[in-house]
């Protein structure tokens, strides 16, 4: 199977049946993420709050998907570690 062939398998397949539809878990992504896309936080903490949103909505489509979980815990890690280095280049 190539790279194209897996993306398709994955996409319309394997990630659908376990979060929906793109366009459903991507619409409740937008939504909870929006607040955080106004703000004036310095984008590098931005992506990982967007990060940490994407995760949240699959939990609540997979609330036992314990990967989900530690993806939250290692981005609220890398947002302290953005938060220290800032903190140097001042």
């Amino acid at each position: 199977m190539n790279i194209l062939e897996e993306a398709l398998k994955l996409t319309t397949q394997d990630r659908q049946n376990v979060y929906g539809h793109p366009a459903d878990n991507f619409k409740i992504i937008t939504t909870m993420a929006a607040p955080i896309l106004e703000s004036d936080i310095d984008p590098r903490l931005k992506h990982c709050l967007y990060m940490i949103v994407v995760k949240i909505a699959r939990l609540l489509k997979t609330p036992e998907h314990k990967d989900s979980v530690i993806d939250i815990a290692g981005y609220a890690n890398t947002y302290d570690m953005i938060l220290e280095k800032m903190e140097e280049e001042l």
